[in-house]
Formats: C-alpha cells, structure tokens, sequence
C-alpha cells in the first residue's frame, strides 16, 4: 500500500486535484485544511499555530486508521514546515509518492485571493499573497522517494496521473481500480 501526498502553495489546486485522485484510486481523502476547520469550529479560541500542529496529529491517526491507504493534501511551507512534515510521514515513507501541484506565482495569488474562507485560514492580504510568492519562487520540496510535479495551471489528467503513480510505485498502490 502507498500514501499520496499531494503538496504545493495555497491555491496551487492541491485539495482539487487529490480529491479527484482518491476518487479514481479508490480511497480516503485527507486534508489538513479540512481537519483544521474541523478543530476551528470545536475550539473557536484556538491559536492558528496550535490548530496546525493539533490537525497534523489527527491527520496522522486518520492516516494510521486508513493503513496508509490514502490521498493527503497538505501545504508544506518552506523552511517552516518540510522537516517536521517529512518526519510525521515517516511511517509510510518507504511507500510514499509525493504529488507536487505545479503552479506560477500570480495563478495561484489569484485562485488564492478569489476564495471565501475565515477563521482559521490566513485572510488574502498583501502579507499573506507576498507569502505565497516567496513560496513560489523558493520552493523546499518534501523530497520523498518518489515525486511527480503537475502542472495545475490548466485541468489534469486524473486517470492518467494515477498510472504514473501506479507505475512509480511498481503497481504496489493497493487502491481499486475503477
């Protein structure tokens, strides 16, 4: 069995492009953004840092529950985020593909400004976009054993994306084949 982690900046179409991959692949869909909010709404008080490091532990439970059998979607901020990630995937990092979603800086500031979220995701102001971009321009890929990049500027290929996954894993992913 293998775990995909579908990475990249926030609007780069991480949580479009691995919702669909798990639909194809047959399996659990993760997302910390959505464990975030989850938590956010249970304990509104939260700070923004503790919500982060609270919803990487209930991902890797729910992981654990799926036997690794899963697509995450995760946002792995540069210099900030990459060891301490890499270091939670470790469990299934033997098996681990890394999905990389591929985008220019202002494709993703504007995907990232048009959204409507609150609490408790960073509002699109100047500070957070010049984030984005710093991103952008300065990855710190996960470098997991095995990695694709998608470009996600346009629509992807889903079926095609899970064979190259299945291929770069040797057809050891144990997902269904629909």
């Amino acid at each position: 069995m293998s775990l995909v982690v579908v990475t990249g900046v926030p609007g780069s179409g991480k949580t479009t492009l691995g919702s669909a991959l798990a639909r194809r692949l047959g399996c659990a869909f993760l997302s910390l953004d959505e464990i975030k909010e989850e938590l956010a709404a249970e304990a509104p008080e939260t700070p923004r840092d503790w919500l982060r490091f609270d919803a990487e532990g209930e991902l890797v439970r729910r992981v654990k529950a799926f036997e690794g059998e899963a697509v995450v979607d995760i946002w792995i901020a540069p210099r900030r985020d990459t060891a301490r990630v890499a270091g939670l995937l470790a469990p299934w990092w033997s098996t681990l593909v890394e999905v990389q979603c591929a985008v220019p800086a202002d494709v993703a500031v504007a995907r990232y400004a048009a959204r409507e979220r609150g609490w408790p995701h960073l509002p699109a102001d100047e500070q957070t976009l010049r984030r984005i971009r710093t991103a952008v321009a300065h990855p710190d890929p996960l470098d997991a054993p095995r990695t694709v990049v998608v470009d996600t500027t346009r629509r992807v290929a889903v079926a095609s994306l899970a064979r190259t996954l299945r291929a770069e894993t040797r057809g050891r992913l144990g997902f269904a084949r629909p």
